[in-house]
């Protein structure tokens, strides 16, 4: 009898100990859920305009064009490199030079800039009247960036002169602190970008504001190690350093990120930037001339489109050209087109 009532407050001290010891276990939490994934759509019959390259145009990839100019690369009987406009049916030379010459269009105005013996000359041509305006020269060599009425020119690794784009006269400067190095100069839709980066992996990005000076952008937890940083529709959408090391040459993955929502827009991409409504890349990159498909982002949506453009794969980087999309399509030749309202 003693036994037995042993061996029931055993059995019942083994059961609460069960119970107190689950109770007092902490809950298993459950894993933070990924980003987004998008669903990919195929779109066709947009506006898609072509503009015809002239007879000579090597370098296609550096054509521009909006509604009312057109500028091309085209290599002169000298060896040297010419830039040639068109307006109407008319076709002329506007910027002669050695290679490296390009041609950047910014409203009515042509910025050229050209690399001679390690210095950075820009000059301005008025397309109206087909006269260059203004010249700049004697920087050291390094990136230039156009955009809303600004040149903004590299020097070396450490500082940034931005200039007027109509007379190139300076309107201010700056320069990394000491042991920081600037990189990724781009034009955005509305102003230069850039990346400031020190002794440890993690850059800060900054926007030249409408005072002429650099505004740190308010940038998330991915972006100060990102290859690019887009700020659109309220958006951060940034795209890692290829991981070399694993053979992979381009960026990625591309992620959109806003209030705590990620979406994961794509793995491989090139030259991701804003333009119209859209956010614009080049998906999955291949072969010397860098052509893959043309694909684009509305800001919040959880679907990326896909754009009809020549042959599958055969697209360049997009670029934005005064608020026109410029694409040239590789084949047995390249062509230019234009989407007016993308």
């Amino acid at each position: 009898m003693r036994k037995g009532i042993i061996g029931a407050l055993f059995v019942v001290a083994v059961v609460v100990l069960v119970i107190v010891l689950r109770n007092g276990l902490p809950k298993p939490q459950q894993a933070a859920p990924g980003p987004e994934q998008v669903s990919r759509t195929v779109v066709s019959g947009l506006a898609w305009r072509q503009v015809a390259l002239p007879d000579g145009t090597d370098q296609a990839h550096r054509s521009a064009a909006d509604l009312s100019h057109a500028v091309f690369p085209v290599r002169g009987a000298d060896g040297e490199r010419q830039l040639l406009s068109r307006s109407s049916d008319a076709v002329t030379e506007v910027a002669h030079g050695p290679d490296p010459l390009v041609g950047t269009l910014d409203g009515s105005r042509l910025v050229v800039d050209s690399e001679i013996a390690g210095r950075t000359t820009v000059s301005t041509v008025d397309l109206g009247r087909g006269v260059r305006t203004a010249r700049a020269g004697g920087f050291e060599a390094g990136g230039v960036a156009v955009a809303a009425g600004v040149v903004a020119v590299q020097e070396g690794d450490s500082c940034l002169t931005f200039l007027d784009v109509a007379s190139l006269n300076p309107r201010s400067r700056h320069c990394s602190a000491p042991g920081w190095a600037i990189s990724l100069l781009t034009a955005e839709t509305d102003s230069v970008q850039w990346k400031e980066t020190g002794q440890g992996d993690c850059g800060v990005w900054y926007r030249l504001d409408d005072k002429d000076q650099p505004q740190r952008m308010p940038t998330g937890g991915r972006a100060c190690r990102a290859a690019s940083v887009i700020e659109f529709g309220g958006w951060e959408v940034t795209t890692d350093y290829p991981a070399y090391d694993l053979g992979i040459l381009y960026p990625g993955p591309l992620v959109a990120w806003r209030d705590g929502r990620e979406i994961a827009l794509d793995s491989t991409v090139l030259d991701v930037h804003a333009c119209g409504k859209h956010v614009y890349w080049l998906s999955k990159p291949v072969g010397r001339d860098q052509t893959g498909e043309l694909v684009r982002w509305t800001p919040g949506e959880a679907r990326i489109e896909a754009l009809t453009v020549g042959e599958p794969g055969t697209t360049s980087p997009a670029r934005c050209v005064n608020g026109v999309l410029n694409v040239v399509v590789y084949g047995s030749t390249p062509h230019l087109w234009i989407l007016p309202d993308p």
